[in-house]
Protein backbone atom coordinates (compact mmCIF):
# COMPACT_ATOMS: atom_id res chain seq x y z
CA UNK A 1 0.00 0.00 0.00
CA UNK A 2 2.89 2.37 -0.09
CA UNK A 3 2.96 4.52 -2.92
CA UNK A 4 6.28 5.62 -4.75
CA UNK A 5 7.36 9.14 -5.19
CA UNK A 6 5.61 10.50 -8.09
CA UNK A 7 7.16 11.53 -10.89
CA UNK A 8 6.34 14.34 -13.64
CA UNK A 9 6.97 14.75 -17.37
CA UNK A 10 5.72 17.83 -19.82
CA UNK A 11 5.69 16.65 -23.14
CA UNK A 12 4.31 19.72 -25.62
CA UNK A 13 1.52 18.50 -27.64
CA UNK A 14 -0.60 19.48 -30.96
CA UNK A 15 -3.12 18.82 -33.26
CA UNK A 16 -2.90 16.07 -35.61
CA UNK A 17 -1.71 17.86 -39.07
CA UNK A 18 -4.77 18.98 -41.04
CA UNK A 19 -5.20 20.83 -44.03
CA UNK A 20 -6.94 24.72 -44.36
CA UNK A 21 -6.93 26.35 -47.41
CA UNK A 22 -8.81 29.43 -49.65
CA UNK A 23 -9.39 29.64 -53.31
CA UNK A 24 -10.64 32.36 -55.32
CA UNK A 25 -14.34 31.98 -57.09
CA UNK A 26 -14.26 31.95 -60.42
CA UNK A 27 -16.79 34.94 -60.57
CA UNK A 28 -14.76 36.93 -57.95
CA UNK A 29 -17.24 37.36 -55.42
CA UNK A 30 -16.84 34.31 -53.65
CA UNK A 31 -13.98 32.59 -52.35
CA UNK A 32 -13.88 28.61 -50.81
CA UNK A 33 -12.63 27.67 -47.63
CA UNK A 34 -11.89 24.02 -47.09
CA UNK A 35 -10.34 21.94 -44.02
CA UNK A 36 -9.98 18.49 -43.55
CA UNK A 37 -7.82 16.10 -41.82
CA UNK A 38 -6.41 15.62 -38.21
CA UNK A 39 -8.54 15.90 -35.67
CA UNK A 40 -11.31 17.26 -38.13
CA UNK A 41 -12.18 13.27 -38.49
CA UNK A 42 -13.80 13.80 -34.98
CA UNK A 43 -15.14 17.50 -35.71
CA UNK A 44 -18.70 17.41 -35.28
CA UNK A 45 -19.45 21.26 -36.74
CA UNK A 46 -17.19 23.87 -38.07
CA UNK A 47 -17.52 27.74 -38.43
CA UNK A 48 -15.48 30.29 -40.46
CA UNK A 49 -15.69 33.66 -38.90
CA UNK A 50 -14.35 35.92 -41.52
CA UNK A 51 -13.26 39.82 -41.71
CA UNK A 52 -11.89 42.44 -43.34
CA UNK A 53 -8.56 43.83 -41.43
CA UNK A 54 -9.30 47.07 -42.81
CA UNK A 55 -12.84 46.91 -41.10
CA UNK A 56 -11.89 46.32 -37.92
CA UNK A 57 -14.26 43.32 -37.91
CA UNK A 58 -17.07 45.86 -38.24
CA UNK A 59 -17.50 43.27 -41.27
CA UNK A 60 -17.85 40.28 -39.37
CA UNK A 61 -19.19 37.06 -40.68
CA UNK A 62 -19.61 34.09 -39.16
CA UNK A 63 -20.56 31.00 -41.97
CA UNK A 64 -20.99 27.74 -40.64
CA UNK A 65 -19.03 24.44 -42.76
CA UNK A 66 -20.38 21.21 -44.24
CA UNK A 67 -19.26 18.29 -44.32
CA UNK A 68 -18.58 16.16 -48.19
CA UNK A 69 -18.48 13.09 -48.59
CA UNK A 70 -14.53 12.82 -48.40
CA UNK A 71 -14.40 14.34 -45.00
CA UNK A 72 -13.91 18.03 -45.89
CA UNK A 73 -15.22 20.74 -44.49
CA UNK A 74 -15.83 23.87 -46.57
CA UNK A 75 -17.90 26.90 -46.66
CA UNK A 76 -18.13 29.52 -49.04
CA UNK A 77 -17.31 33.54 -48.74
CA UNK A 78 -19.44 36.03 -49.96
CA UNK A 79 -17.85 39.36 -50.88
CA UNK A 80 -20.78 40.83 -51.42
CA UNK A 81 -21.41 40.47 -47.77
CA UNK A 82 -18.55 42.28 -46.66
CA UNK A 83 -17.97 45.13 -49.92
CA UNK A 84 -14.01 45.87 -48.85
CA UNK A 85 -10.49 45.29 -50.61
CA UNK A 86 -7.72 44.74 -48.69
CA UNK A 87 -6.62 41.62 -46.80
CA UNK A 88 -9.21 39.42 -45.03
CA UNK A 89 -8.67 37.55 -41.76
CA UNK A 90 -10.30 33.66 -41.03
CA UNK A 91 -10.63 32.13 -38.20
CA UNK A 92 -11.38 27.95 -38.30
CA UNK A 93 -13.58 26.70 -35.10
CA UNK A 94 -14.60 22.76 -34.58
CA UNK A 95 -16.14 20.96 -32.29
CA UNK A 96 -14.19 18.31 -31.73
CA UNK A 97 -15.65 15.25 -29.43
CA UNK A 98 -18.14 18.22 -27.62
CA UNK A 99 -15.53 20.78 -27.28
CA UNK A 100 -15.27 23.74 -29.34
CA UNK A 101 -12.02 25.21 -30.12
CA UNK A 102 -9.89 27.36 -32.57
CA UNK A 103 -7.70 25.03 -34.73
CA UNK A 104 -6.11 27.32 -37.57
CA UNK A 105 -6.54 30.34 -39.39
CA UNK A 106 -5.91 31.63 -42.83
CA UNK A 107 -5.81 35.17 -44.70
CA UNK A 108 -6.71 36.15 -48.39
CA UNK A 109 -6.47 39.23 -50.09
CA UNK A 110 -8.76 40.64 -52.36
CA UNK A 111 -8.29 43.32 -55.02
CA UNK A 112 -10.86 45.52 -55.31
CA UNK A 113 -11.61 48.02 -58.98
CA UNK A 114 -9.45 50.98 -59.54
CA UNK A 115 -10.05 53.94 -61.96
CA UNK A 116 -6.75 54.00 -63.42
CA UNK A 117 -7.36 57.09 -65.63
CA UNK A 118 -10.44 59.50 -65.84
CA UNK A 119 -9.96 62.22 -68.50
CA UNK A 120 -11.59 64.48 -71.20
CA UNK A 121 -10.66 63.26 -74.28
CA UNK A 122 -12.11 65.70 -76.52
CA UNK A 123 -14.18 68.83 -76.18
CA UNK A 124 -16.62 69.74 -79.30
CA UNK A 125 -17.34 74.08 -78.66
CA UNK A 126 -19.29 73.54 -81.77
CA UNK A 127 -21.75 70.90 -80.47
CA UNK A 128 -20.96 72.04 -76.84
CA UNK A 129 -20.30 68.36 -76.14
CA UNK A 130 -17.34 66.44 -74.06
CA UNK A 131 -16.54 63.18 -74.53
CA UNK A 132 -14.86 61.94 -71.41
CA UNK A 133 -13.03 58.61 -71.45
CA UNK A 134 -12.37 56.19 -68.02
CA UNK A 135 -10.12 53.42 -67.69
CA UNK A 136 -11.17 50.82 -64.94
CA UNK A 137 -8.74 48.17 -64.05
CA UNK A 138 -11.47 45.51 -62.15
CA UNK A 139 -10.05 42.14 -61.69
CA UNK A 140 -13.44 40.83 -60.63
CA UNK A 141 -15.62 42.53 -63.16
CA UNK A 142 -17.68 45.67 -63.23
CA UNK A 143 -21.37 45.58 -62.06
CA UNK A 144 -22.26 49.00 -62.41
CA UNK A 145 -20.42 51.85 -63.51
CA UNK A 146 -21.87 55.73 -63.84
CA UNK A 147 -20.96 59.19 -63.87
CA UNK A 148 -22.35 61.95 -61.94
CA UNK A 149 -22.12 65.69 -64.04
CA UNK A 150 -23.38 69.10 -63.34
CA UNK A 151 -22.53 72.42 -63.35
CA UNK A 152 -21.29 73.48 -60.66
CA UNK A 153 -20.46 77.56 -61.81
CA UNK A 154 -24.43 77.59 -61.99
CA UNK A 155 -27.29 76.54 -59.87
CA UNK A 156 -25.20 74.23 -57.69
CA UNK A 157 -26.20 70.48 -58.38
CA UNK A 158 -29.63 71.68 -59.93
CA UNK A 159 -28.51 70.21 -63.51
CA UNK A 160 -27.52 66.99 -62.20
CA UNK A 161 -27.62 63.90 -64.37
CA UNK A 162 -26.70 60.81 -63.64
CA UNK A 163 -25.27 58.82 -67.09
CA UNK A 164 -24.52 54.92 -67.52
CA UNK A 165 -21.02 54.32 -68.51
CA UNK A 166 -21.74 50.95 -71.07
CA UNK A 167 -20.26 49.23 -73.89
CA UNK A 168 -17.15 48.89 -72.52
CA UNK A 169 -13.66 48.13 -74.82
CA UNK A 170 -12.63 45.11 -72.79
CA UNK A 171 -8.88 43.55 -72.51
CA UNK A 172 -8.37 41.37 -69.53
CA UNK A 173 -8.71 43.25 -66.67
CA UNK A 174 -8.81 46.47 -68.28
CA UNK A 175 -12.13 48.27 -69.21
CA UNK A 176 -12.50 51.67 -71.21
CA UNK A 177 -15.45 53.57 -71.22
CA UNK A 178 -16.74 56.87 -73.17
CA UNK A 179 -19.40 58.87 -72.36
CA UNK A 180 -20.52 61.92 -74.53
CA UNK A 181 -21.92 65.27 -72.04
CA UNK A 182 -24.11 67.39 -74.17
CA UNK A 183 -24.75 70.80 -72.42
CA UNK A 184 -28.67 70.41 -73.68
CA UNK A 185 -29.04 68.20 -70.63
CA UNK A 186 -27.61 70.82 -68.04
CA UNK A 187 -29.95 73.61 -69.22
CA UNK A 188 -26.73 75.08 -71.73
CA UNK A 189 -25.13 76.47 -68.21
CA UNK A 190 -22.07 77.71 -68.93
CA UNK A 191 -18.88 77.33 -66.29
CA UNK A 192 -17.16 74.45 -64.78
CA UNK A 193 -18.98 71.34 -64.75
CA UNK A 194 -17.55 69.02 -62.30
CA UNK A 195 -17.94 64.77 -63.15
CA UNK A 196 -17.66 62.17 -60.35
CA UNK A 197 -16.86 58.77 -61.29
CA UNK A 198 -18.62 55.74 -59.82
CA UNK A 199 -17.65 52.24 -60.12
CA UNK A 200 -18.83 48.80 -58.15
CA UNK A 201 -17.58 45.35 -59.37
CA UNK A 202 -19.00 42.06 -58.93
CA UNK A 203 -17.99 41.52 -55.85
CA UNK A 204 -20.32 44.75 -54.68
CA UNK A 205 -16.88 46.70 -53.90
CA UNK A 206 -16.90 50.44 -54.65
CA UNK A 207 -13.78 51.85 -56.33
CA UNK A 208 -11.99 55.14 -55.13
CA UNK A 209 -14.06 58.28 -56.54
CA UNK A 210 -12.58 59.89 -59.27
CA UNK A 211 -13.30 63.54 -60.25
CA UNK A 212 -12.35 65.67 -63.16
CA UNK A 213 -13.47 69.37 -63.74
CA UNK A 214 -14.02 70.89 -67.43
CA UNK A 215 -14.73 74.03 -68.21
CA UNK A 216 -17.70 74.23 -70.93
CA UNK A 217 -19.01 77.40 -73.17
CA UNK A 218 -21.51 77.95 -75.44
CA UNK A 219 -21.47 76.84 -78.90
CA UNK A 220 -20.54 79.69 -81.30
CA UNK A 221 -23.83 81.02 -82.93
CA UNK A 222 -24.29 84.20 -85.01
CA UNK A 223 -26.62 87.60 -83.59
CA UNK A 224 -27.05 90.37 -85.51
CA UNK A 225 -28.82 93.54 -85.11
CA UNK A 226 -30.23 94.93 -88.82
CA UNK A 227 -31.06 98.13 -89.78
CA UNK A 228 -29.61 101.44 -89.77
CA UNK A 229 -31.07 105.70 -88.97
CA UNK A 230 -33.09 105.53 -92.49
CA UNK A 231 -35.43 102.55 -91.15
CA UNK A 232 -38.23 102.89 -88.84
CA UNK A 233 -37.42 99.23 -87.52
CA UNK A 234 -34.61 96.76 -86.70
CA UNK A 235 -34.52 93.16 -87.48
CA UNK A 236 -32.57 91.14 -84.76
CA UNK A 237 -31.88 87.27 -85.67
CA UNK A 238 -29.67 84.53 -84.33
CA UNK A 239 -28.86 81.18 -85.63
CA UNK A 240 -26.12 78.70 -85.84
CA UNK A 241 -24.74 76.61 -82.45
CA UNK A 242 -27.68 74.92 -80.12
CA UNK A 243 -30.00 76.97 -82.41
CA UNK A 244 -30.68 73.91 -84.62
CA UNK A 245 -32.63 72.46 -81.75
CA UNK A 246 -34.57 75.30 -80.52
CA UNK A 247 -38.45 75.60 -80.82
CA UNK A 248 -39.10 79.06 -79.89
CA UNK A 249 -37.06 81.73 -79.70
CA UNK A 250 -37.69 84.90 -78.03
CA UNK A 251 -36.14 88.71 -78.15
CA UNK A 252 -36.72 91.15 -74.98
CA UNK A 253 -35.69 94.57 -75.99
CA UNK A 254 -35.31 97.60 -74.48
CA UNK A 255 -34.26 101.37 -74.28
CA UNK A 256 -31.66 102.03 -72.24
CA UNK A 257 -32.52 105.15 -71.06
CA UNK A 258 -35.86 104.56 -70.46
CA UNK A 259 -34.68 101.50 -67.46
CA UNK A 260 -36.68 98.81 -69.22
CA UNK A 261 -40.23 100.92 -68.83
CA UNK A 262 -40.38 100.23 -72.99
CA UNK A 263 -38.91 96.22 -72.54
CA UNK A 264 -41.27 94.06 -75.25
CA UNK A 265 -40.70 90.72 -76.13
CA UNK A 266 -40.35 89.84 -79.74
CA UNK A 267 -40.89 86.48 -80.71
CA UNK A 268 -38.94 85.19 -83.22
CA UNK A 269 -40.31 83.06 -86.70
CA UNK A 270 -37.73 80.72 -88.21
CA UNK A 271 -36.83 80.88 -92.02
CA UNK A 272 -35.72 78.68 -93.95
CA UNK A 273 -32.27 79.20 -93.68
CA UNK A 274 -32.54 78.28 -90.05
CA UNK A 275 -32.11 81.63 -89.06
CA UNK A 276 -34.50 82.78 -86.06
CA UNK A 277 -35.73 86.65 -86.77
CA UNK A 278 -37.85 89.50 -85.13
CA UNK A 279 -38.95 92.51 -86.44
CA UNK A 280 -38.36 95.44 -83.57
CA UNK A 281 -40.85 98.55 -85.13
CA UNK A 282 -39.20 101.06 -83.38
CA UNK A 283 -42.52 102.27 -82.66
CA UNK A 284 -43.17 100.49 -79.81
CA UNK A 285 -40.19 102.29 -77.87
CA UNK A 286 -39.98 105.93 -79.05
CA UNK A 287 -36.93 106.75 -77.37
CA UNK A 288 -33.87 107.92 -78.92
CA UNK A 289 -30.33 106.06 -77.83
CA UNK A 290 -28.76 102.92 -76.86
CA UNK A 291 -30.96 99.56 -77.17
CA UNK A 292 -30.30 96.25 -75.58
CA UNK A 293 -31.48 92.74 -76.75
CA UNK A 294 -31.45 89.49 -75.01
CA UNK A 295 -32.14 86.32 -76.69
CA UNK A 296 -34.17 83.49 -74.72
CA UNK A 297 -34.82 80.14 -76.29
CA UNK A 298 -36.62 76.94 -75.76
CA UNK A 299 -34.16 74.40 -76.92
CA UNK A 300 -34.55 70.88 -76.36
CA UNK A 301 -37.41 71.28 -74.25
CA UNK A 302 -35.55 73.34 -72.02
CA UNK A 303 -36.14 76.86 -71.52
CA UNK A 304 -32.84 78.99 -71.36
CA UNK A 305 -32.03 82.56 -70.59
CA UNK A 306 -29.76 85.28 -71.77
CA UNK A 307 -28.33 83.19 -74.19
CA UNK A 308 -26.78 86.20 -75.97
CA UNK A 309 -27.12 90.02 -76.25
CA UNK A 310 -27.25 93.07 -78.39
CA UNK A 311 -27.54 96.55 -78.71
CA UNK A 312 -28.27 99.31 -81.59
CA UNK A 313 -28.32 102.96 -81.84
CA UNK A 314 -31.52 105.05 -82.58
CA UNK A 315 -31.17 108.57 -83.75
CA UNK A 316 -33.24 110.97 -82.27
CA UNK A 317 -34.30 112.34 -85.83
CA UNK A 318 -36.17 108.69 -86.01
CA UNK A 319 -38.34 109.13 -83.67
CA UNK A 320 -40.21 112.06 -84.97
CA UNK A 321 -40.69 110.00 -88.24
CA UNK A 322 -42.56 107.29 -86.37
CA UNK A 323 -46.46 106.53 -86.33
CA UNK A 324 -48.69 104.06 -85.04
CA UNK A 325 -47.00 100.75 -85.82
CA UNK A 326 -49.36 98.11 -86.74
CA UNK A 327 -46.72 95.45 -85.79
CA UNK A 328 -46.03 94.72 -82.09
CA UNK A 329 -47.38 94.01 -78.49
CA UNK A 330 -51.48 94.40 -78.45
CA UNK A 331 -52.34 97.73 -76.43
CA UNK A 332 -56.12 96.30 -75.32
CA UNK A 333 -57.77 93.60 -74.05
CA UNK A 334 -60.55 91.49 -74.84
CA UNK A 335 -62.75 93.17 -72.27
CA UNK A 336 -62.42 96.81 -73.79
CA UNK A 337 -63.48 95.77 -77.30
CA UNK A 338 -66.28 94.07 -76.16
CA UNK A 339 -67.52 97.08 -74.07
CA UNK A 340 -66.72 99.11 -77.00
CA UNK A 341 -68.72 97.05 -79.36
CA UNK A 342 -71.94 97.05 -77.42
CA UNK A 343 -71.28 100.40 -76.61
CA UNK A 344 -71.60 101.05 -80.71
CA UNK A 345 -74.61 99.18 -80.76
CA UNK A 346 -76.02 100.40 -77.82
CA UNK A 347 -79.35 102.85 -78.54
CA UNK A 348 -80.03 100.59 -81.83
CA UNK A 349 -81.70 98.13 -83.03
CA UNK A 350 -78.57 96.22 -84.25
CA UNK A 351 -77.39 92.94 -81.98
CA UNK A 352 -74.33 90.83 -82.77
CA UNK A 353 -75.37 88.21 -85.44
CA UNK A 354 -74.46 85.32 -82.92
CA UNK A 355 -77.16 83.64 -85.85
CA UNK A 356 -74.83 83.28 -87.83
CA UNK A 357 -71.45 83.10 -86.16
CA UNK A 358 -72.72 79.92 -83.36
CA UNK A 359 -71.87 77.55 -85.85
CA UNK A 360 -68.82 79.54 -87.38
CA UNK A 361 -66.90 78.94 -83.68
CA UNK A 362 -68.08 82.71 -82.23
CA UNK A 363 -71.43 82.70 -80.63
CA UNK A 364 -70.79 85.61 -78.90
CA UNK A 365 -69.35 88.90 -79.10
CA UNK A 366 -66.67 87.84 -76.49
CA UNK A 367 -65.75 84.64 -78.50
CA UNK A 368 -65.38 86.96 -81.43
CA UNK A 369 -62.73 89.12 -79.64
CA UNK A 370 -60.91 86.39 -77.94
CA UNK A 371 -60.19 84.45 -81.09
CA UNK A 372 -58.85 88.06 -82.71
CA UNK A 373 -56.46 88.64 -79.66
CA UNK A 374 -55.10 84.92 -80.23
CA UNK A 375 -54.61 85.30 -83.58
CA UNK A 376 -52.78 88.53 -83.63
CA UNK A 377 -50.76 87.49 -80.64
CA UNK A 378 -50.00 84.04 -82.87
CA UNK A 379 -48.35 86.85 -85.55
CA UNK A 380 -47.19 89.72 -83.58
CA UNK A 381 -50.08 92.23 -84.81
CA UNK A 382 -51.79 94.36 -82.65
CA UNK A 383 -54.97 93.35 -82.06
CA UNK A 384 -56.63 96.71 -81.43
CA UNK A 385 -55.53 97.67 -85.59
CA UNK A 386 -57.44 94.21 -86.32
CA UNK A 387 -60.32 95.37 -84.20
CA UNK A 388 -61.03 98.66 -85.16
CA UNK A 389 -60.30 98.00 -88.83
CA UNK A 390 -62.81 94.64 -88.77
CA UNK A 391 -65.58 96.80 -86.86
CA UNK A 392 -64.96 99.84 -89.69
CA UNK A 393 -64.98 97.65 -92.82
CA UNK A 394 -68.19 95.42 -91.27
CA UNK A 395 -70.33 98.63 -90.07
CA UNK A 396 -69.64 96.91 -86.40
CA UNK A 397 -70.35 93.04 -87.78
CA UNK A 398 -73.36 94.41 -89.75
CA UNK A 399 -72.23 94.41 -92.84
CA UNK A 400 -74.70 95.27 -95.59
CA UNK A 401 -72.16 95.91 -98.60
CA UNK A 402 -71.17 93.54 -100.96
CA UNK A 403 -69.61 91.16 -98.43
CA UNK A 404 -72.01 89.27 -96.50
CA UNK A 405 -71.53 88.01 -93.06
CA UNK A 406 -72.03 84.64 -93.64
CA UNK A 407 -68.52 84.98 -95.53
CA UNK A 408 -66.32 85.20 -92.38
CA UNK A 409 -64.31 88.15 -94.54
CA UNK A 410 -64.23 91.23 -91.82
CA UNK A 411 -61.87 92.90 -93.94
CA UNK A 412 -63.35 93.33 -97.54
CA UNK A 413 -59.94 91.11 -98.90
CA UNK A 414 -60.31 90.48 -102.27
CA UNK A 415 -63.67 92.71 -102.62
CA UNK A 416 -61.61 95.75 -104.66
CA UNK A 417 -63.25 98.80 -105.86
CA UNK A 418 -63.78 97.44 -109.24
CA UNK A 419 -64.75 93.81 -108.53
CA UNK A 420 -66.58 94.25 -104.91
CA UNK A 421 -68.48 90.85 -105.06
CA UNK A 422 -65.11 89.01 -105.46
CA UNK A 423 -64.49 88.88 -101.62
CA UNK A 424 -62.88 85.94 -100.76
CA UNK A 425 -65.17 83.32 -98.20
CA UNK A 426 -63.81 81.85 -95.23
CA UNK A 427 -65.11 78.44 -93.27
CA UNK A 428 -65.86 80.10 -89.98
CA UNK A 429 -64.64 83.16 -87.81
CA UNK A 430 -61.27 82.04 -86.76
CA UNK A 431 -60.12 81.23 -90.24
CA UNK A 432 -61.44 84.79 -91.68
CA UNK A 433 -59.45 86.88 -89.04
CA UNK A 434 -56.68 84.90 -89.36
CA UNK A 435 -56.42 85.69 -93.33
CA UNK A 436 -57.50 89.64 -91.87
CA UNK A 437 -53.95 88.94 -89.67
CA UNK A 438 -51.67 87.27 -92.05
CA UNK A 439 -52.80 89.81 -94.70
CA UNK A 440 -51.83 92.73 -92.21
CA UNK A 441 -48.76 90.96 -91.85
CA UNK A 442 -47.86 91.13 -95.41
CA UNK A 443 -48.39 94.75 -95.11
CA UNK A 444 -46.92 95.66 -92.31
CA UNK A 445 -43.75 93.37 -91.44
CA UNK A 446 -40.62 93.89 -94.16
CA UNK A 447 -40.10 90.47 -93.46
CA UNK A 448 -43.22 88.61 -93.14
CA UNK A 449 -43.24 85.35 -95.29
CA UNK A 450 -45.51 82.28 -95.99
CA UNK A 451 -42.69 80.09 -94.15
CA UNK A 452 -42.48 82.80 -91.53
CA UNK A 453 -46.48 82.66 -90.64
CA UNK A 454 -47.06 80.94 -87.19
CA UNK A 455 -49.85 79.23 -88.78
CA UNK A 456 -50.91 77.99 -92.34
CA UNK A 457 -51.75 81.14 -94.79
CA UNK A 458 -55.28 81.22 -95.70
CA UNK A 459 -54.65 84.48 -96.89
CA UNK A 460 -55.23 83.85 -100.56
CA UNK A 461 -53.85 87.03 -101.68
CA UNK A 462 -50.71 87.34 -99.25
CA UNK A 463 -48.27 87.27 -102.23
CA UNK A 464 -49.77 89.68 -103.99
CA UNK A 465 -48.53 92.02 -101.74
CA UNK A 466 -45.11 93.19 -102.89
CA UNK A 467 -43.06 94.77 -101.51
CA UNK A 468 -43.92 93.47 -97.70
CA UNK A 469 -44.18 96.05 -95.53
CA UNK A 470 -44.77 98.52 -97.49
CA UNK A 471 -47.67 99.73 -94.60
CA UNK A 472 -45.71 99.34 -90.98
CA UNK A 473 -47.61 102.16 -89.56
CA UNK A 474 -51.58 102.84 -89.00
CA UNK A 475 -51.29 106.23 -90.84
CA UNK A 476 -49.63 104.17 -94.43
CA UNK A 477 -52.90 102.25 -94.88
CA UNK A 478 -54.36 104.78 -96.94
CA UNK A 479 -53.52 106.31 -100.10
CA UNK A 480 -53.84 103.09 -102.07
CA UNK A 481 -52.14 100.86 -100.00
CA UNK A 482 -54.51 98.75 -97.98
CA UNK A 483 -57.14 100.93 -99.40
CA UNK A 484 -57.46 104.14 -101.78
CA UNK A 485 -59.12 106.52 -98.92
CA UNK A 486 -56.54 109.47 -97.92
CA UNK A 487 -58.46 109.00 -94.81
CA UNK A 488 -58.23 105.22 -94.12
CA UNK A 489 -55.56 105.13 -91.81
CA UNK A 490 -56.37 108.30 -89.62
CA UNK A 491 -59.85 106.70 -89.11
CA UNK A 492 -58.44 103.97 -87.80
CA UNK A 493 -56.54 106.28 -84.84
CA UNK A 494 -59.47 107.80 -84.11
CA UNK A 495 -61.14 103.95 -83.32
CA UNK A 496 -58.21 103.09 -81.65
CA UNK A 497 -57.84 106.26 -80.07
CA UNK A 498 -61.77 105.63 -79.00
CA UNK A 499 -61.35 102.30 -77.94
CA UNK A 500 -58.45 102.67 -75.46
CA UNK A 501 -60.72 104.73 -73.46
CA UNK A 502 -62.82 101.86 -72.45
Amino acid sequence: GIQAPVKTLDTAMELPPMSLDVVKGASGRTYSISASGGALVNASSMQFPTWSDAGGQDDLVWYSGSRGSNGAWTATVDLMRHRTAGRYSIDCYAVINGVQQRVGSLTFTVEGPKIESFTAESVDRTAGTVTYKVVVNAPSSISSAQMAVWCYSVGGQDDLVWYTLSNPTVSGNSYTYHCTVNMARHNYQVGVYAAHVYVTDNAGIQAPVKTLDTAMELPPMNFTVQGDDTDLFRVVSISGGIFANASSVQFPTWSDAGGQDDLVWYAAHQNNAGVWEAYIPLSNHRTPGRYTVHCYAIINGVSIQALSDGTFDVDPSIITKLGYGIVGNTQTTVSQMVARYNAALRGTSRTYPSDVYASKGAPTIEAFCQILLEECNAEGIRAEVIFCQAMKETGWLQFGGAVQNWQCNFAGIGAIDSAPTQAATFPDVRTGLRAQVQHMKAYSDPRASIQGLANPCVDPRFDLVTPKGKAPNVENLGNGNWATATDYGSSLLKMIEELTRY
